[in-house]
């Protein structure tokens, strides 16, 4: 007997990316290379993730127009359906011509803990370096 067709069953494909961490690893990855942050909305920075919670790594590069750096950001993402902890993994790029641009990829990926310490173990191995996180200025 086939399964009736009205079933919603959750996969981590169907589970949305929470675009509030996304936003602060964003604007993390700008403060760790001296940016202003990016606003979004009326969204406070950094009520989800801090900077902190942000680790990030970075290696210079050559692209097809010339130098600049890649970045890999990692931070806590939701827990999985199955309860497990996951960790959301998103690549920028600033390059030479625009030092003052963050470009992140348009993809954010998410990872189980053992994962993205293999990814991350094995970008050290490739060369990147781990960059220390900034606090954010404070309004005042």
């Amino acid at each position: 007997m086939p399964a009736p067709s009205n079933w919603k069953v959750q996969t981590p494909m169907s589970i949305p990316i929470d675009d509030k961490i996304v936003s602060d690893m964003i604007a993390a990855v700008e403060l760790a290379h001296d940016m202003e942050p990016h606003q979004v909305n009326d969204y406070k920075l950094f009520s989800n993730v801090t900077p902190d919670d942000v680790h990030i790594l970075s290696k210079e590069r050559e692209f097809k127009y010339g130098q600049g750096k890649e970045i890999i950001a990692f931070a806590d993402g939701p827990k999985s359906i199955s309860g497990k902890d996951s960790k959301y993994v998103k690549f920028f790029y600033i390059y030479s011509n625009k030092p003052n641009q963050v470009k992140p990829n348009p993809k954010t990926y998410t990872y189980g803990i053992p994962k993205a310490r293999e990814f991350w173990n094995d970008k050290v191995r490739d060369g990147y370096n781990k960059i220390d996180a900034k606090i954010p200025p404070t309004e005042g």
